[in-house]
């Protein structure tokens, strides 16, 4: 490796930058010049060559030898790599090719090529969760009444980019505070290898005051450098009911039990197609908090009437007003209806 005087070398590891000067040693100075004529004579003899000189103090080419300073503790043999998940695909990447140091596993150094996936971010190197969940638990709930959402009999799965060394499982309120409710439970602890948790009859969530209320089971794994949380959020709804009837005047109790469809949704807006027959009128009730609604038939708006605001109980025991609104006139057959 030829260099020229003071030459910095830059050697990169994982974050931390070295910089080494290197001092490269004398070069031998060019001979000495030739001594004068013994004879002068046409055709004389050349005189004999002089001493070599010496030393130059500042060469300036040929072979230069550098020493390494590898003070850094982490740099001692043997050394230990850090783990890294490389990604499963890369697309085309075309440059020049350069050659750096790099730091063996044994403590030596070598210049090899560098390559685009050569390079991670400090945050590559750190835990992360890569998946949080529990297949059978819907995250949109039907919001009850002084009971408890229970867990009993599902699986919650997890996976992550590094060692894990503890990892707990917490609910979480809508204000982001952790909560135990009065079944205990929560926070529960994984085992290792802190991929999964069974729930069981001491895990359950205490449903909200109010619908539309948002909690949180969150994951915190603990690796060797940083700690990772990872959440999965519920919220808290009731439901909406949508059909025919042909009671000019139904309620929501007659709705339910006749030709309808229930939507668990905290959203009065939606687009839905119904078939109303002879005499049937089509109906849509929600809860009032939702505010009132536009309804749009074939780009026309109108022909909706709010008849009616009740209140209504749901099948966990949950009570609010409701209201019922009923198309103005009946036997439209096939129709689709807009509301917003």
């Amino acid at each position: 490796m030829a260099l020229s005087n003071s030459t910095k070398l830059i050697i990169t590891r994982e974050d931390s930058v070295k910089v080494l000067t290197v001092t490269p040693i004398g070069l031998m100075g060019p001979p000495g010049p030739c001594g004068g004529l013994l004879i002068d004579v046409s055709g004389g003899i050349i005189g004999v060559c002089g001493s070599t000189g010496i030393n130059v103090s500042s060469p300036v080419q040929g072979q230069q030898f550098i020493s390494l300073d590898l003070s850094d503790p982490g740099l001692v043999a043997p050394y230990s790599p850090s783990s890294h998940t490389a990604f499963t695909s890369l697309s085309a990447d075309t440059g020049t090719a350069r050659k750096i140091a790099f730091l063996q596993s044994d403590g030596g150094i070598t210049f090899d090529y560098i390559r685009n996936y050569d390079i991670f971010k400090p945050s590559e190197f750190l835990l992360q969760i890569s998946s949080f969940t529990i297949p059978s638990l819907s995250t949109t709930q039907l919001i009850g009444n002084a009971t408890f959402l229970q867990l009993d009999g599902k699986v919650a799965s997890a996976s992550y980019t590094q060692t894990v060394n503890s990892a707990t499982i917490s609910m979480l309120n809508f204000s982001g505070n952790e909560e135990n409710n009065s079944h205990g439970g929560f926070p529960q602890t994984l085992t290792t290898p802190f991929t999964t948790y069974n729930f069981d009859s001491d895990d359950s969530i205490s449903y909200p005051a109010a619908p539309g209320t948002q909690k949180k089971l969150r994951l915190t794994a603990v690796g060797a450098s940083n700690t990772a949380t990872s959440d999965i959020t519920l919220i808290f709804v009731n439901n909406v009911y949508y059909g025919v009837n042909t009671n000019d005047s139904a309620n929501i109790g007659t709705i339910i039990a006749g030709s309808s469809s229930t939507v668990l949704s905290d959203s009065k807006a939606r687009q839905f197609t119904v078939s109303a027959g002879t005499n049937a009128y089509i109906y849509y009730s929600y809860p009032s908090r939702l505010g009132t609604a536009t309804f749009t038939v074939g780009g026309f708006e109108g022909g909706f009437s709010l008849i009616s605001t009740e209140s209504h109980t749901n099948s966990l025991g949950f009570t609010e007003n409701y209201y019922v609104y009923r198309s103005d006139n009946k036997s439209l057959g096939s129709t689709t209806v807009v509301v917003s």
